[in-house]
C-alpha cells in the first residue's frame, strides 16, 4: 500500500496544534495496515483502540479534534483523511492510470452508494472517477433550511445530517457530562427548531458551563437548545 506522508504536515499550522495523542492518531489513519488508495475506509472504534493502544473513549474524542480533516461516520465505520489524496496524488500534473484505478476499485468495495463517496467523488472530480451506484440520501444544507426538503422524508438522512445531530449532541454531553443520544427524535427536533431560526453549528458551539448553570430549572438539554441566543 501506497503511504507518502507529507513532511510539510510538520509546519501545518492546525496539525502544530494538536496534543500529541491527537497527532499519534492522524498518523496512525494514514499508515494502518485498513487504509486504501483513497485513505476512506472501514475501520470500528475498537480496532483503533486495540491498535494504537488509547481507550475508545479518548478516541472518540481525538477523532472530534481531527474533524474536518477527518471525517468518522460512526454509525457505517467508515473514516475518511480528506486531504490525503491531494497530500498524496496531487503533486504532479497528472495522476497515473493505475492510481486512478485503484481508488476507484477501493471505493467500490465500501457500502454501495454510501454519501461519502459522493463527498469524495466531488472534492477530488479532477480524477474523472465514474462511480456506477446511485449515491443515497440528499446533499447541501444538511437540514435542508431554505431547500423546501423536510429532515427525516425518505429513507435515508444525509451523513451530514447524522454528523452535525452527533456533534452537536456530542459537544452538549461533554459539558453537561450526560448521555443524550443524538438519535433520538425529539432531540433532533429541537435542533431543526434552532436551525429554522438561523441558528448554526458555531451558535451550538457557544453553549458553555456558565450557560448550564444558570439553566437548572427545566432539563439542560432542552433550555440550553431554546436559550442558545442568550449567551
Amino acid at each position: 500500500m501506497i503511504c507518502d506522508l507529507d513532511t510539510k504536515m510538520w509546519s501545518d499550522p492546525w496539525f502544530e496544534g494538536l496534543n500529541p495523542k491527537a497527532k499519534l492518531l492522524f498518523i496512525y489513519l494514514w499508515t494502518n495496515n485498513h487504509k486504501n488508495l483513497p485513505c476512506l475506509y472501514e475501520i470500528t472504534k475498537s480496532t483503533i483502540s486495540n491498535e494504537i493502544k488509547f481507550s475508545q473513549a479518548d478516541v472518540g474524542k481525538l477523532l472530534k479534534q481531527l474533524h474536518p480533516k477527518v471525517i468518522y461516520i460512526e454509525a457505517d465505520n467508515l473514516i475518511w483523511v480528506v486531504n490525503s489524496v491531494r497530500r498524496q496524488f496531487l503533486k504532479n500534473v497528472k495522476v497515473s492510470d493505475t492510481i486512478i484505478t485503484g481508488i476507484k476499485k477501493a471505493l467500490m468495495q465500501l457500502p454501495e452508494g454510501h454519501p461519502l463517496i459522493e463527498e469524495f467523488l466531488n472534492k477530488y472530480s479532477i480524477l474523472g472517477i465514474g462511480y456506477p451506484y446511485p449515491i443515497k440520501g440528499v446533499s447541501g444544507d444538511p437540514l435542508g433550511v431554505g431547500e423546501g426538503v423536510g429532515v427525516g422524508e425518505g429513507d435515508l438522512k444525509s451523513f451530514k445530517e447524522v454528523f452535525l445531530y452527533k456533534e452537536i449532541i456530542e459537544d452538549l454531553n461533554e459539558v453537561l457530562e450526560t448521555e443524550y443520544e443524538h438519535t433520538t427524535e425529539d432531540i433532533q427536533k429541537l435542533i431543526r427548531a434552532r436551525w429554522s431560526e438561523g441558528y448554526r453549528l458555531d451558535d451550538f458551539k457557544t453553549i458553555t458551563s456558565p450557560l448550564l448553570h444558570k439553566l437548572i430549572n427545566l432539563p439542560c438539554l432542552i433550555r440550553a437548545l431554546v436559550h442558545i441566543s442568550q449567551t
